[in-house]
């Protein structure tokens, strides 16, 4: 797995998932504000960066046992942990499946465990039914970028094969349990204006959670991490340490 590493060996580890769409080049920043206080790791996952797809089509928990797999050629025996929407996913499952290897964890923008709401779902019903009316006149600039809207995802329109199969597993795999399961210090960064992941689904996190906390952020959406890096690395540093 290609990764990214800052800071030095003898510091605590503190390893940064990235979400769907991006790889860990987006996490430099940030990466570089915590290398001070800890040795930062930030891999591609697979199917992302420099990091090749999977062979099959993998689901939540099959990224975590790789990253479990992968911290382990590293020699990290435990560490800290930062997940971004997708990246949370899997932290979450990780948390799960490896107790012993998260010391803690921060959730920033991670969807997988929305109560469901019979109007979210009659809208993103719709939006599916509209997306296809609109596919014959989608030659139209104006009709295009509406149709791209309509979707349920902007990112499974980009996608084919392998990793079209794992965007749609990915969504689809529970993660309450997982959640509920979780023991370990427990922080939630949220961005007020974040669209993907509103600051509800963080309110239902932290109800779920045995005693996270959770920090919103003013003037910020889904992309927290890498649109205010000094805000959210004074976040995580206070927490961590």
């Amino acid at each position: 797995m290609h990764h990214y590493q800052l800071g030095s060996k003898r510091k605590p580890c503190l390893v940064i998932l990235h979400g769907w769409g991006i790889d860990g080049g987006n996490y430099q920043e940030l990466a570089k504000l915590l290398s001070d206080n800890f040795f930062v790791l930030v891999p591609d996952l697979p199917g992302f960066g420099k990091t090749p797809e999977p062979k099959q089509a993998f689901n939540v928990s099959d990224y975590a046992k790789e990253v479990q797999k992968w911290l382990k050629t590293e020699g990290v025996q435990e560490a800290y942990f930062i997940g971004h929407s997708f990246g949370g996913r899997v932290l979450i499952k990780l948390s799960q499946l490896s107790p012993d290897l998260v010391k803690g964890l921060i959730l920033t923008g991670t969807p997988g465990i929305e109560r469901f709401q019979w109007k979210r779902s009659l809208k993103r019903l719709l939006y599916g039914v509209a997306a296809k009316g609109l596919k014959m006149f989608s030659f139209v600039p104006a009709v295009k970028r509406l149709r791209t809207r309509f979707y349920r995802s902007r990112d499974l329109g980009k996608l084919d094969g392998v990793m079209k199969q794992t965007f749609l597993k990915v969504i689809k795999e529970p993660l309450l349990r997982s959640a509920q399961a979780i023991q370990k210090p427990t922080l939630l960064l949220w961005g007020n204006r974040d669209q993907m992941t509103p600051v509800g689904d963080a309110e239902r996190m932290l109800q779920i959670i045995p005693g996270s906390y959770l920090k919103i952020f003013t003037r910020v959406g889904h992309r927290l991490p890498y649109e205010k890096p000094h805000e959210f690395a004074r976040e995580v540093i206070q927490f961590f340490t």
